[in-house]
């Protein structure tokens, strides 16, 4: 291998990648852009209007159904019917002297708030005598929080998709790599060039999501930052690859264009990115061919260390079988010359 003419094919990869608008946009911006619009929509608390709270323990007696009143009349409060799941979790008690207990587990950041709110609720009850008041920490992931970890895997199909295949189609068209056919360097060593650079852009990428969601959105590992690291590294050799693919085959620059906004719609519309899909049925179906499914599963199992609907070494597997076969039809039917098809 001519580590030199590999080195610099890596630099000039790099430079031409910053240099290009939609390969930057779309992986770094695009990703920042979704997470604001649901930070800024999302339910957990942060979002606008009232907190919604649900209510458990005593809640027939009358000194609790004074108390449920007495929160629901207050403007920034909206009490939640039973058995739905709200911001916050109300615990009423009632002794034996009628004394009432409150206790809200909540989110460690709603505790000033909260105890505004029980203040409020205590002063507009018709009962004069207090209630016991406590707040209980409770470490709950938000919608967003959820969300965060197929937010990254979002990013590198980006980074796969717009970062890899449009660029190659843009090369492929201009003649660039029919230029390189006259330099000692094989389709293998592109590939490695086109990995290696990738896989900085992505480390780059990865951190700088991964600041941005720990010191706004609170978003924290629980279970193994070994594995998400590890399925991070393997979704970017995936993704790479498959952008590889489609960029070095397809013949046609607006065809392939064309192929790749549709890969990205399916990925992000059936990929348990923004929702679950639903087990059974054709959404399921469609679903389990992606990988990108499996690289999201495997990614909130290793942040929140709970399993998921795909098993950590089913979602290893997959990836990994999809990165081989990607990598091996690419090297084996990559064309120089888009026009000629050879």
């Amino acid at each position: 291998m001519n580590a030199p003419l590999l080195a610099i094919l890596m630099l000039n990869n790099f430079r031409e990648y910053l240099r290009d608008f939609t390969s930057s946009f779309f992986t770094f911006v695009f990703p920042l852009i979704f997470v604001v619009i649901f930070f800024l929509t999302g339910s957990g608390g942060s979002g606008y209007g009232p907190l919604p709270l649900s209510v458990e323990g005593d809640v027939d007696t009358p000194q609790a159904q004074a108390v449920i009143e007495a929160l629901a009349a207050v403007p920034s409060v909206r009490v939640l019917p039973a058995g739905r799941t709200g911001a916050g979790t109300v615990m009423i008690t009632v002794a034996t002297d009628g004394r009432v207990g409150l206790v809200i587990a909540a989110d460690p950041v709603l505790a000033p708030t909260l105890r505004t709110i029980a203040l409020a609720a205590a002063g507009r009850r018709a009962d004069p005598a207090p209630f016991d008041y406590s707040f209980e920490p409770v470490q709950r992931t938000s919608e967003l929080v959820q969300l965060l970890p197929a937010f990254f895997a979002m990013s590198l199909l980006q980074l796969g998709l717009f970062g890899t295949s449009t660029p190659l189609l843009q090369q492929r068209a201009r003649g660039v790599f029919r230029h390189m056919k006259t330099l000692p360097i094989t389709v293998f060593q592109i590939v490695v060039a086109l990995l290696t650079t990738r896989l900085v852009i992505a480390l780059v990428q990865m951190a700088g999501l991964y600041a941005i969601s720990t010191a706004f959105f609170g978003f924290r590992i629980e279970g193994s930052g070994v594995l998400f690291a590890a399925l991070l590294t393997l979704g970017t050799c995936c993704f790479v690859a498959m952008g590889f693919a489609l960029g070095g085959i397809v013949r046609n620059q607006q065809v392939g264009m064309l192929l790749t906004l549709g890969l990205n719609f399916l990925m992000l519309s059936f990929g348990n990115v923004f929702f679950q899909v639903p087990p059974g049925g054709g959404l399921a179906l469609i679903s389990g061919l992606l990988p990108i499914t499996y690289l999201v599963e495997g990614l909130r199992m290793a942040a929140t260390g709970e399993a998921q609907g795909v098993s950590l070494e089913v979602a290893v597997a997959v990836l990994a079988a999809a990165t081989l076969v990607l990598t091996v039809v690419s090297v084996r039917f990559f064309r120089f010359d888009m026009e000629r098809g050879t």
